[in-house]
């Protein structure tokens, strides 16, 4: 059964999405910030061992993320059986640790994990790796196995909403510590300095 997260963390977190250009956003990140933590966004555990903990919106998807990062990890979900997504009962016994104070986290799986980390986790800086929310694809470890919506991640309406929902957070001061390597991301947060 998931239980509530205990810890606070202190300085920098990289979280980590599977854009395409993850990997050489999260060699630059590092440069910047070399005692950084890895936070995963879903499947990101498949790209970094390093990665112990991971946050998804998509319960459906946690036996599955577990089974594919094929080591110990957390899974991290704002809540359990959410019933919108038409979670089957039981699906919540993949998920360690659940975040019921973060309901309101919105904008997508990558920009919702940066609000957990910074807001649940407790990090004073969040920066986005490998999620620029822009249309493409996955990495390489990904794309054998995620599917694609067309020539893109994601159907353009829910980009487009993601990226007003982001905007909301940025004027009412939520996003306040969470910065991007690269894409729109990065345009609207603007880059880690």
């Amino acid at each position: 059964m998931a239980a509530l997260y205990g810890g606070r963390h202190e300085g920098a977190a990289l979280v980590i999405g599977y854009a395409p250009s993850v990997h050489a956003e999260v060699a630059a990140a590092r440069a910047l910030r070399p005692g950084a933590v890895l936070l995963g966004v879903k499947y990101a555990a498949v790209l970094y061992q390093e990665i112990e903990h991971v946050w998804t919106q998509h319960l459906e998807q946690a036996a599955d993320i577990r089974a594919r990062a094929n080591r110990a990890i957390f899974i991290h979900a704002r809540r359990c059986g959410d019933q919108r997504r038409r979670i089957r009962r039981g699906r919540d016994a993949d998920v360690d640790y659940v975040w019921p104070s973060l309901r309101w986290t919105a904008g997508g799986s990558g920009f919702a994990a940066a609000l957990w980390a910074r807001h649940g986790m407790g990090f004073e800086e969040v920066i986005l790796c490998g999620c620029p929310l822009v249309p493409g694809g996955y990495a390489d470890e990904i794309r054998s196995f995620k599917t694609m919506y067309g020539p893109s991640f994601v159907a353009p309406h829910a980009l487009h909403r993601w990226r007003a929902v982001i905007m909301g957070f940025i004027n009412d001061g939520r996003a306040a510590g969470i910065t991007s390597m690269s894409g729109w991301t990065r345009s609207a947060l603007g880059a880690p300095a």
